[in-house]
């Protein structure tokens, strides 16, 4: 394949340096292209790190300023780090984040060859409408959902984490669409021990403590599961940006007295993580939303089973072939019995073990992430 220069653009923050499990994707991806990366940071600043490009855009305190920033006034920096780097190919992150890279094509002829992949997680629409209120939210919905259209209408195709994905954005739109996961450092995220450990106790929750995720749900069921399983301790690692919520849910810890059975361990590195996920029996999800779930790869490189809502991202490929078992969404009884079952059933647990690690092989195993770039790249291209 011909070594080509691609951008990816987005609101990403990535810290500096980058994280042990950053460097390992972009090293990785700098052996078959030139990678520039151009996002949010805390500073206006350029450098090389891990054999890539990194330019950030210092990103401002108010939401407001942030998007007028971002979306419009970008374009320029888009259009400059396409011609220095001389960049064929530039990655959004959504479709909305694709916006100043449609309006710097359109505006300036002088990059008009470039080619624009949108990336999707599923319902970019309901990603943004689920992370915070907006004031005249119905006006903002029609606003964003004509912004996307305009955007998908006028790229070259889009990439998404999983088929449904993709067909959210495609099904009324003629655009190439290709479809891989997320990727995922397998030399983080490994099983520790070839046996399977039948007598681990902990349930574990990774992402963020936001009403999305489904996090009350969680703790109300295992109040109730506690009852009956007097060794079980629940772990949530993940960043609370939404404080109020924070506080309802630490608040029900104490005045229910779980404080010394449920632990939020806030932030923590991708290699702690992975530490936690090798000592604990299940990974616990309860999302209204997502597009298709990082950590449930992350889980099962790890040989950890998982129970999730049967949603779109997860029912598929995860429900129907991993080591993931769905239930209805906020049906707490049905949660609550198959949950037990993890802790009753040695042997449902151990082949859910190993089914996990399968399917997450597959999709994240040594040179998968690589080799699907390179395909991307060069189905673009054509």
């Amino acid at each position: 394949m011909k070594y080509r220069s691609i951008l990816l653009f987005g609101t990403t923050r990535y810290s500096k340096p980058l994280s042990q499990s950053d460097s390992n994707k972009f090293a990785e991806l700098a052996g078959i292209a030139s990678v520039n990366l151009l996002n949010y940071g805390d500073d206006n600043t350029t450098y090389e790190e891990s054999g890539i490009y990194i330019q950030n855009i210092k990103e401002p305190k108010y939401l407001l300023i942030k998007y007028i920033k971002f979306y419009f006034f970008s374009i320029f920096k888009v259009r400059k780090i396409i011609k220095e780097k001389e960049v064929c190919i530039v990655f959004a992150k959504d479709a909305f984040t694709g916006l100043p890279v449609v309006l710097a094509k359109k505006i300036f002829t002088d990059i008009n060859h470039i080619k624009i992949v949108i990336e999707s997680h599923g319902d970019y629409r309901e990603m943004v409408f689920k992370q915070r209120k907006y004031l005249f939210e119905k006006i903002y919905k029609i606003f964003v959902a004509k912004i996307g259209s305009y955007v998908i209408n006028n790229s070259d195709m889009v990439r998404g984490v999983s088929s449904e994905s993709v067909l959210m954005l495609t099904n009324k739109n003629k655009i190439k669409s290709v479809y891989f996961p997320a990727w995922v450092d397998n030399n983080i995220f490994t099983t520790e021990n070839s046996l399977i450990d039948t007598n681990k106790k902990d349930i574990l929750f990774v992402g963020n403590i936001i009403p999305r995720k489904g996090v009350m749900f969680l703790l109300e069921s295992f109040n109730a599961f506690s009852e009956e399983n007097a060794d079980a301790s629940f772990l949530l690692v993940g960043d609370a940006p939404n404080k109020k919520y924070f506080e309802e849910c630490t608040k029900y810890v104490e005045s229910n007295g779980l404080q010394n059975r449920v632990k939020f361990l806030g932030k923590i590195e991708q290699d702690k993580i992975s530490n936690i996920m090798n000592k604990s029996r299940i990974l616990v999800m309860a999302s209204s939303y997502e597009g298709l779930p990082r950590v449930l790869i992350e889980a099962g490189l790890c040989s950890l089973p998982s129970i999730a809502p049967n949603i779109n991202g997860i029912s598929s490929p995860f429900g129907k072939k991993g080591g993931t078992v769905t239930y209805e969404l906020d049906n707490n009884e049905e949660y609550l019995k198959k949950l037990n079952n993890f802790y009753i059933d040695n042997n449902y647990y151990s082949d859910l073990s190993r089914k996990a690690y399968k399917i997450s092989n597959e999709l994240s195993g040594d040179g998968a992430f690589a080799e699907n770039w390179s395909k991307l790249i060069e189905e673009v291209m054509k």
